[in-house]
């Protein structure tokens, strides 16, 4: 759609005993912000709309586990 969004993996070391701890983690630090623009300036903004963050968060976990695929 054009909209452009910014996702963190938030890691806190010595937290991942499994790789399911590590997954369990990983979904609890993601952040996933909207970048808008504002008098000419881009600000990165929550995003409300729960349709849309499931959308995004979908993209995201995609886009991570193709990564982790390769």
């Amino acid at each position: 759609n054009g909209q452009v969004y910014i996702s963190f993996l938030t890691v806190t070391e010595g937290d991942e005993d499994t790789p399911e701890d590590a997954e369990e983690q990983e979904e609890e630090g993601l952040v996933i912000l909207k970048v808008v623009t504002v008098d000419g300036e881009d600000q990165l903004v929550t995003i409300d709309n729960e349709e849309e963050l499931a959308a995004v968060y979908e993209q995201v976990m995609e886009d991570l586990f193709a990564e982790d695929e390769e």
